[in-house]
């Protein structure tokens, strides 16, 4: 799945309804300083690069990969 805001978003992932299934979601224009993450049934996330100069963001079985942003730039304010 991609994912494209435009603005100040909230990206919302209800990691329950992909319980036992794996899952990528792909943000294109996730700006740390304003945009934030929702992330609903879940409170671990694992921070690590993808090795393209964005992150990858693992969620339960979800993983989240926010292109051109840098596992430094984000803060767990960043998610909710």
């Amino acid at each position: 799945m991609t994912m494209t805001g435009g603005g100040a978003d909230t990206f919302v992932f209800n990691t329950y309804y992909f319980k036992g299934r794996h899952n990528t979601a792909t943000i294109t224009d996730f700006d740390p300083k304003v945009d934030k993450l929702q992330l609903l049934n879940e409170d671990y996330v694992k921070i690590t690069s993808d090795h393209h100069g964005g992150t990858l963001l693992q969620v339960g079985n979800e993983t989240i990969d926010l292109l051109d942003v840098k596992p430094n730039e984000l803060h767990h304010r960043d998610w909710a």
